[in-house]
């Protein structure tokens, strides 16, 4: 609930957002961490990182910080390739799934983000009746890509900077290659909900 009223206007976000990157910054001093992800100005770019997220999930440093795990559930790996065999995507699909058609009420709602090694999207699904459903997809970088054909998914991806992991010496033809694979991932996981 107290993530929800950060979220619901700008100078609310811009603050949560703020003590949440003081609150990793603090964290990293703590832990006395010096390199990738853990430096101040990789976490002042304001990237979600895997690791992040798990900070923020498990701190006990107070209930405003902490992102439930309940109220946002994680799913890695949502590459296509990874969802043909990877079964915690696939159980954690199940599970949300099955909240939403237990939800006693409308507007009954489940937030995702949808992660895979080189980007992640978010997805929240309302229940807006006893049968009925609003999906709704934010990509951090305003790629469209629902319903868009390979060629539409790769041309999307050409065009994305991924600069962090060609600097870390990452071949940009892989790198475009796992995203567009996160991308029909993210379209199978939108069709199934």
């Amino acid at each position: 609930e107290e993530v929800s009223r950060a979220l619901s206007c700008q100078s609310s976000y811009d603050n949560f957002l703020n003590e949440c990157l003081s609150h990793l910054r603090e964290t990293a001093k703590a832990k006395n961490q010096t390199c990738y992800p853990w430096t101040n100005e990789d976490i002042n770019k304001g990237a979600l990182e895997r690791v992040y997220l798990n900070e923020l999930q498990t701190s006990t440093k107070g209930k405003r910080l902490q992102i439930e795990e309940s109220s946002i559930r994680v799913l890695y790996g949502i590459g296509l390739d990874s969802l043909k065999t990877n079964h915690p995507p696939l159980t954690c699909i199940e599970k949300i799934e099955a909240a939403l058609k237990d939800a006693s009420s409308a507007d009954a709602c489940s937030v995702m983000v949808l992660g895979a090694s080189i980007h992640y999207m978010a997805l929240a699904v309302i229940k807006t009746s006893d049968t009925s459903y609003q999906v709704v997809y934010v990509d951090p970088q305003n790629k469209p890509i629902i319903g868009k054909s390979e060629k539409e998914l790769a041309e999307a991806a050409e065009k994305m900077e991924f600069k962090s992991w060609i600097q870390a010496g990452w071949q940009r033809s892989k790198i475009e290659r796992l995203c567009v694979d996160t991308f029909r991932g993210t379209q199978k996981v939108v069709r199934a909900n």
